[in-house]
């Protein structure tokens, strides 16, 4: 069965922007200031190294766009690499937000046959308030928000971020996004230890980005580990949780947290098809999620997604990852 013709998947991460006229506003006042020549000529650079890639390709199965990323990041020293992405990620960042609307999310969605998705708020030009409210509106029922830290002080205490966190809930919130590298924050922080807490009690989720990635609007430009999450793990074992991206280079960092704990999943989104086979072998295709990060790279990442899930599996392990894990996970089975 192609991916594309796969009907009924749950894509369990990815985002949708509000309107036009809202966004444009919203990221001119949080983007950064113009990058400067050299590194818009490096996110040049990489995207005509992908669309050379592409051609090399055209006589094989081609990889997805992902996987060309993986494969070019994989031929380059780390430092070069990284400065590739940062530009890339500086380039696209305003096309990205313009063209990833819900509107547009749900016509993916309708091309791939995907039936639902979890759409995470974004800081700043996707927010809490619109998410819950305009976005759940025209998304309706395909549509599964998950919200990021309430509106508080840093310095908050434990019960107060526990309180804004069960608010979000009341107001349809199904789990809560974790990022590291945006919140600027620690495992530790009590916003975080709140988080799984309040998970736990209300029967929500929650998504903790992991991996390293080189996006010039992060506040924290270290690796998000996925090791520092193990003591909330260990302390809240009724909080599903999801690994997003697998710590995308590093896979293999989350299958010993995944034995261990058996409310762990992880997502597809960033991985290869390489990679899922690596971990199907180490932790089985269980708790597996298929995650595309719709719209970040381009506007059919979810069949991208898709087409990695069908290379690494078939039958009913291929109907566990694209659908089956995600409604335990989702809290439904």
């Amino acid at each position: 069965m192609a991916a594309e013709s796969y009907r009924g998947a749950i894509d369990c991460h990815a985002h949708a922007f509000p309107s036009v006229s809202r966004k444009a506003k919203a990221a001119a006042e949080v983007l950064p200031a113009p990058v400067g020549k050299r590194l818009i000529a490096a996110g040049r650079a990489a995207k005509a190294a992908v669309l050379w890639s592409r051609r090399s390709h055209a006589d094989e199965a081609r990889p997805t766009q992902v996987e060309q990323v993986a494969q070019l990041r994989d031929r380059l020293p780390k430092g070069i690499a990284d400065r590739l992405e940062a530009g890339v990620s500086a380039v696209t960042g305003i096309p990205t937000v313009a063209s990833g609307s819900m509107r547009r999310l749900l016509a993916s969605m309708d091309r791939h046959g995907v039936a639902e998705t979890v759409v995470i708020a974004a800081h700043d030009v996707a927010d809490n308030d619109w998410l819950l409210t305009e976005g759940v509106a025209e998304g309706g029922d395909r549509v599964i928000p998950v919200a990021i830290l309430p509106h508080l002080s840093r310095d908050s205490t434990f019960e107060a971020w526990a309180d804004g966190w069960r608010a979000l809930a009341e107001r349809g919130a199904q789990g809560f996004k974790l990022h590291a590298n945006l919140d600027d924050m620690t495992a530790e922080h009590p916003a975080y230890r709140a988080a799984f807490a309040v998970a736990e009690e209300t029967g929500r989720f929650v998504i903790a980005h992991t991996g390293c990635f080189a996006v010039p609007v992060y506040k924290n430009k270290e690796c998000a580990r996925p090791a520092q999450f193990e003591p909330l793990m260990k302390a809240h074992p009724g909080a599903r949780v999801c690994l997003a991206h697998m710590n995308r280079t590093h896979p293999e960092e989350v299958w010993p947290l995944m034995k261990r704990y058996e409310q762990v999943y992880a997502d597809t989104s960033w991985q290869t098809s390489e990679a899922l086979e690596r971990a199907f072998d180490a932790v089985g295709d269980e708790r597996i999620l298929l995650g595309s990060d719709w719209p970040l790279l381009h506007d059919d990442l979810q069949a991208d997604a898709m087409a990695v899930v069908a290379r690494a599996t078939a039958g009913e392990r291929r109907d566990r990852v694209m659908r089956d894990n995600a409604k335990r996970f989702l809290g439904r089975a």
